[in-house]
């Protein structure tokens, strides 16, 4: 098999960052008239503050993937790359994942990657990867999670394709 290269879907990510931008518009207009009106607390400030402060750096990394040209998964015979997520894993390989396991979160499919050893996918990364993995480890039991939500391609077709994979 040739390596499998399965585009972003990036109307997706253009549209959740729209929806981020214009709610993130109405809680500064809110704030104004409640701030007009003389109604402002701290609590409200702060929580303003971080929207501020997280906003854009989540734009930065929306735009960033909506503007990169790589596919965003890729299946090959030697494993999986996924290039869509905030922190590269790298190559998995298929000796490896000794199994896959899907769930649904509010509007996105995941599909968790089981793997053999974990401290092989963990060993190369940098401190803010190596952070992400843990988390994605303590959340799902696994550090390799991919969205299937923000991929081109029919997400029953992946799983296809990868327990193929898995099952060889």
């Amino acid at each position: 098999m040739n390596n499998l290269e399965i585009q972003t879907n990036k109307s997706r990510i253009a549209l959740l960052t729209f929806i981020h931008m214009l709610s993130l518009s109405l809680g500064i207009i809110a704030v104004y008239y409640i701030y007009k009106f003389g109604y402002i607390s701290i609590t409200l400030i702060l929580v303003l503050s971080v929207f501020l402060l997280i906003f854009p750096f989540l734009l930065y990394l929306n735009l960033k993937i909506i503007g990169n040209k790589n596919a965003g998964l890729i299946i090959s015979n030697e494993g999986i790359l996924d290039n869509i997520q905030i922190t590269k894993l790298g190559l998995v390989k298929w000796e490896n994942i000794k199994g896959y396991r899907t769930t649904r979160i509010y509007f996105s499919d995941l599909l968790m990657l089981d793997l053999l050893n974990n401290e092989v996918v963990m060993e190369n990364l940098n401190k803010m990867q190596k952070n992400n993995a843990l988390n994605c480890l303590k959340k799902y039991g696994t550090p390799f999670v991919i969205n299937l939500s923000n991929l081109k391609n029919d997400k029953g077709e992946i799983i296809k394709i990868i327990s193929e994979h898995i099952k060889k």
